[in-house]
């Protein structure tokens, strides 16, 4: 006996293929892997379906309206381990030019070599990279590294928080930002606060610069 069931599910993991650490569109061989859903029958020939589950928020595409990112904020919650690569992936897509096929009108990010623009990411936490699904592109760490080295190879500047982090979630921190000046690592509310008040100070004199 043969059963099917379709099932809608928002996950991915990590990206497979020859494009796993690249910022090139998910088009065909270049996809993002979807989580799976497994069947299993017991002696009485029910069927139970499990399905691998996630963070049903999704990331929210480049926007300046306050409002709409607070919303966002608010909706966020935190449980189980840091895939911290995952998320420093999709910060990556999100200003990556070839993913404007992706995000919607208003969203599309500029070109790499837009004429008097900079672009720049942050990426912060307060945990380890200590979650991964595909294992052959190697842990949450190495992955992170990885991607890193090819965000900052394509001129991005990189900011990192490592709020209240253990030692491992500051050392990749460290690594990924684009220098010393780059990495914060705040203790409190107010040392967080006054982190964002330096970053923000520093990607306003980035875009003035260029």
């Amino acid at each position: 006996v043969t059963e099917t069931k379709t099932i809608n599910n928002t996950c991915v993991k990590e990206r497979v293929g020859d494009e796993q650490f690249t910022d090139e569109d998910p088009g065909p061989f270049q996809w993002i892997e979807a989580a799976e859903a497994y069947g299993s029958v017991n002696w009485r020939g029910d069927v139970s379906w499990y399905t691998e589950s996630c963070n049903p928020i999704g990331p929210l595409p480049m926007t300046s309206n306050r409002d709409k990112l607070f919303d966002y904020i608010d909706g966020l919650n935190a449980s189980g381990g840091t895939a911290g690569h995952l998320g420093i992936a999709w910060g990556w897509y999100l200003i990556a030019p070839d993913w404007d096929v992706v995000w919607p009108a208003g969203s599309d990010p500029y070109p790499y070599d837009e004429p008097d623009s900079a672009k720049a990411m942050i990426i912060m936490t307060d945990g380890e990279f200590n979650q991964e699904y595909d294992t052959s592109n190697g842990d949450s760490f190495d992955q992170a590294e990885t991607m890193c080295d090819a965000i900052k190879d394509q001129g991005i500047k990189v900011y990192t928080v490592a709020f209240q982090a253990p030692p491992s979630g500051q050392a990749i921190l460290n690594y990924c930002a684009s220098g010393d000046d780059f990495a914060f690592t705040p203790e409190s509310s107010e040392e967080l606060t006054e982190a964002y008040t330096k970053i923000a100070q520093s990607i306003s004199d980035l875009r003035i610069r260029y």
